[in-house]
């Protein structure tokens, strides 16, 4: 061990001599190295045919680790080792060295592992193919270039150098030699795998294919090109042939350099679209079986289609598919079956389409096909590849044909189902709301949203002309349209409907359902009768106001004189209410003016409130005289700023009285005269 010192001068270190454990006999060669972040030293022994791993210790002592000997454990070029050199790291913490065998006439390749322990990595010998200039060899030297590892060898005896190249092979492109196509189940291929030097084969290879299936290796070893053996199997296919993966070349046989038989080959394989895979330089497919339906789906969005709308339906096959001609696919719409056309231009992909467009009265909660034959060709075809015939059969339905939900075909126009009202059986006066519902088969909404329908009504008003009921569409769709008919002076029937024959007026606006089909009609219906408003209610609509029958008194006819209380009644033709609440002014007691002579008097209202009834009280004052008592005029009724009201709600302010000169007034019902003696103050003489 020698010490450089930085002037120059050297100083002797360390020694480690011969013995009977290590290999240093007739030194020759040395090469030092990193391993493992200490100092080691490779020492070629000519006299011990062999190598020595030593161990340089940052203070310059030298340990001796492992030895190898020529014919031991596999090392066949170390007898007479002369030269040595490292190439460098062999990728596993170890380093590769190689070593000049004088005496063997050859190279030995030596991995040196992180732990010290030699092994061989490989050897050639003067004579083998391509090695000519290895006689004698005793100076060795290693560089890179190109990306290759190379050694050259001085030998001596043959007066020459060798050139050695320590990179394994690689594979430079896959191709076949069969002509471009489509094969078929049992037609064979071979696809050949062109390293860039000679490789050798040892046990089972295969090279593995994106049809499912594998090539097996058949021939070219110690050759460049391995050619595999292709057989199409059930079940394989590709639409363009390629090998599976940049690792596809497998199997538990070894592939090694033809050149170096130590050195594993790469198997990477080059990836598609570089230019040199099976796919890149070749055009072919397998089709070992016919094309299959994988799928049926719609893209059309879930939810109802009404008439006129058109559902897409895609069949997918598991491979491209030719298609001629027009085949059909048979829908379930509710009942009936519907042909979905074919749609053009989808011929050569793996997906047709199909069209069907809605027709009334289609009707399906969830569109399905009709079965697993559902596909008909209809005269045309449908073929993958080499023309093999498509599998027409559909695979079971999972639900609808939409996963985002059921497309449903409504194809059945809404129309109007009845007309009814919430209310009360009975009889409606002046100013009474009547609520009137239209019911329709489903529910609808208008556009424009504001719009106001109205619904022609039979009133009984004069001249027979027909009320109407407006209606008040909500916001959101309904199978019930708000309607309602404020009573009206005039009307009179007692079975209140809306007017034969009448539709729903709908002022410009369109009615549809949430599939977007229109009203089918707007007439209303006539039958049967309880779908009718007539027929399902007994509405009845009197808007008479109270009317006053006669007048008259319970008090027998006689000739009253003063301070006499005298009864009047008032008859109306049903019950009335006197309002409580002031129509206006201020309220006072209800009169009723009466002829007594030079003044007139008022009879008070007594009651009678509820009943058919109005009692009023007349007391006779001094100085009243009348022949024959009545009120003084038609109008003589005051209801004192209030109005009568009947049970139908009618209300009258100025209810009329019979004439007086007539049967019903007070002087024709009675005989009933009145009579007073003037009050004498003095008497003078």
């Amino acid at each position: 061990m020698v010490r450089i010192h930085g002037n120059g001068t050297l100083e002797a270190g360390k020694k480690l001599a011969d013995n009977a454990t290590l290999a240093l006999q007739g030194p020759r060669g040395v090469a030092a190295f990193d391993l493992g972040g200490t100092v080691h030293a490779l020492v070629a022994s000519q006299e011990d045919d062999g190598i020595q791993l030593i161990r340089i210790s940052s203070d310059g002592s030298l340990a001796p680790l492992g030895n190898a000997t020529d014919g031991e454990r596999g090392f066949a070029r170390l007898d007479g080792a002369t030269g040595i050199t490292v190439l460098g790291g062999d990728g596993s913490g170890g380093v590769l060295a190689a070593v000049a065998s004088r005496v063997d006439d050859g190279i030995q390749l030596v991995r040196v592992r992180g732990d010290g322990t030699l092994l061989p990595a490989g050897s050639a010998a003067e004579g083998a193919p391509g090695f000519a200039e290895l006689d004698g060899a005793h100076g060795i030297a290693a560089f890179a270039a190109g990306g290759s590892t190379y050694v050259l060898a001085a030998a001596i005896d043959d007066n020459g150098v060798q050139l050695v190249r320590l990179s394994a092979a690689s594979v430079a492109n896959v191709t076949s030699t069969a002509p471009n196509g489509t094969y078929l189940l049992g037609e064979a291929i071979n696809i050949t795998v062109t390293f860039d030097h000679p490789v050798r084969v040892s046990g089972p290879v295969e090279l593995r294919l994106n049809s499912g299936g594998a090539a097996a290796f058949e021939s070219g070893n110690n050759t460049a090109k391995l050619v595999f053996r292709y057989e199409a199997g059930p079940g394989d296919y590709a639409g363009d042939l390629e090998h599976a993966g940049d690792g596809a070349l497998s199997g538990k046989g070894s592939i090694r350099d033809g050149d170096l038989p130590d050195l594993v080959v790469g198997r990477t394989l080059p990836a598609p679209g570089t230019g040199r895979s099976l796919g890149d330089l070749k055009d072919i497919a397998i089709a070992t079986s016919p094309p299959s339906v994988a799928s049926v789906s719609s893209p059309s969005a879930p939810g109802p289609h009404g008439i006129g709308g058109t559902i897409l339906v895609n069949v997918t096959f598991d491979r491209p598919v030719t298609v001629t001609g027009n085949p059909l696919l048979e829908l379930d719409a509710g009942g009936a079956s519907r042909n979905a056309t074919y749609a053009p231009g989808m011929s050569g992909g793996a997906s047709l389409l199909f069209e069907h467009t809605v027709r009334q009265d289609d009707s399906s909660p969830g569109l399905a096909y009709t079965g697993p034959s559902a596909l008909r060709l209809n005269g045309g075809t449908i073929a993958g590849m080499r023309g093999l015939a498509a599998n027409l059969t559909l695979p079971v339905q999972q639900g609808g044909l939409s996963a985002q939900g059921a497309i449903v075909v409504d194809g059945v126009e809404p129309r109007i189902a009845n007309v009814t009202s919430p209310d009360g059986n009975g009889t409606y006066g002046t100013g009474t709301a009547i609520n009137i519902t239209v019911r329709f088969t489903e529910p609808v909404s208008f556009e424009p949203p504001d719009t106001r329908p109205e619904v022609p009504l039979d009133t009984g008003s004069a001249g027979g002309e027909h009320r109407h009921a407006r209606c008040t569409p909500g916001a959101a769709a309904s199978a019930e349209l708000a309607c309602a008919y404020e009573v009206r002076a005039g009307d009179a029937t007692m079975d209140l409907g809306h007017a034969a024959g009448s539709s729903l007026e709908l002022g410009g606006a369109a009615v549809r359902d949430a599939a977007g089909n229109g009203l089918a009609s707007a007439l209303l219906p006539v039958s049967p009768p309880e779908a009718t408003l007539n027929g399902s209610k007994d509405i009845a609509l009197d808007t008479a106001v109270p009317a006053v029958l006669r007048v008259t008194s319970p008090d027998d006819n006689d000739t009253y004189g003063r301070g006499s209380e005298i009864r009047i009644d008032v008859v109306f033709d049903g019950g009335v209410d006197i309002d409580p609440e002031p129509l206006g002014g201020d309220a006072s007691v209800p009169t009723l003016r009466l002829e007594t002579g030079e003044n007139d008097r008022d009879a008070l209202y007594k009651g009678g409130s509820g009943t058919t009834t109005l009692r009023f009280a007349y007391t006779v004052i001094a100085g009243d005289f009348s022949p024959d008592l009545n009120y003084t005029s038609a109008g003589a009724l005051s209801l004192g700023h209030r109005a009568l009201v009947d049970e139908y709600g009618n209300r009258e302010r100025s209810p009329a009285l019979p004439d007086p000169g007539s049967a019903d007034s007070l002087g024709g019902q009675k005989d009933i005269a009145v009579r007073t003696v003037p009050v004498v103050d003095a008497v003078r003489a």
